[in-house]
């Protein structure tokens, strides 16, 4: 639940930053903040996990850090043109479904015609939150019928971060896999932009001043709470059971947005988020 406060809470404050620079932009400096925020918590490693660092733990974590700065340009695109409360339910939909795909595609699970149910509906109803139109004068003007997509890709992208990461924090330490994982999204989003540059003559939006810097380092300090704890999380019970919790963030994201950003969504779309939760707890609940 900590984990789900965490990143449920720096994804909402964070949305006003997140929606001034292109995604690009935005993923750097978020993941610069933790720099300075997250590093000094290595203070707190013990010194025998520092010993079991091996070249195969920098590979993975270097790996995650590549996927999640790929995954995170699509949901700052997202997040820039969709309400956060509809992101966090589109995001965690995708996550659940996918998470059942891996498990059939690596694992040759079987599921039984309720599982396909609700995978179906959990799928009819993401589709319909995902190209619902939303007139906010906040929110860029896109086609929604690229959102889903985009969404699916990012959510297929962070899921296998997550999974490299939490595969880390089992061998060593939650603090070492998080830490080295958020840090490292910052230099790997770095190069992407570089490679940018080259194709587009694009490079880093430096309009970030340093008050505007310090705020965004303030919004996105709770996920130095929602990083630990997923790292925490996975080494002490399934990763299913983490992401079926962390549903728990979509209606306290719909809620904080309407408050902060007045998103204030219709009804039928409250109700949509509600099922989002409900069926994906269903979901997970028949997987056993």
């Amino acid at each position: 639940m900590a984990s789900t406060f965490g990143f449920t809470l720096g994804t909402v404050w964070g949305a006003r930053y997140f929606r001034e620079l292109d995604p690009l932009s935005v993923g750097f400096y978020r993941n610069l903040t933790f720099f300075f925020t997250f590093t000094p918590y290595l203070f707190l490693v013990p010194a025998e996990a520092w010993s079991l660092i091996s070249l195969e733990h920098l590979g993975l974590i270097s790996l995650a850090s590549f996927l999640a700065a790929l995954g995170m340009w699509t949901s700052m695109y997202a997040i820039q043109v969709m309400p956060v409360g509809i992101f966090r339910a589109v995001f965690q939909s995708i996550n659940a479904i996918i998470s059942i795909g891996v498990g059939w595609w690596m694992f040759g699970e079987v599921f039984s015609w309720p599982v396909l149910l609700v995978i179906f509906l959990i799928s009819a109803n993401t589709f319909w939150l995902g190209i619902s139109s939303h007139n906010f004068p906040h929110l860029k003007p896109t086609k929604t019928s690229f959102l889903v997509p985009i969404v699916l890709l990012g959510g297929f992208i962070l899921v296998t971060s997550f999974s490299l990461v939490g595969k880390v924090a089992r061998d060593l330490d939650p603090v070492i896999a998080s830490v080295f994982w958020e840090c490292g999204i910052c230099v790997a989003t770095l190069i992407f932009i570089g490679i940018r540059y080259l194709f587009t003559n694009q490079g880093l939006n430096l309009n970030m001043s340093l008050k505007k810097f310090l705020g965004l380092s303030m919004a996105v300090f709770p996920v130095t709470i929602g990083s630990f704890g997923m790292a925490k999380a996975v080494t002490i019970g399934p990763f299913a059971l983490m992401s079926s919790i962390a549903t728990s963030g979509i209606l306290l994201s719909a809620f904080l947005s309407a408050w902060l950003y007045k998103e204030h969504l219709e009804r039928k779309y409250y109700w949509g988020l509600f099922m989002t939760v409900i069926l994906i707890v269903i979901l997970r609940l028949l997987q056993g």
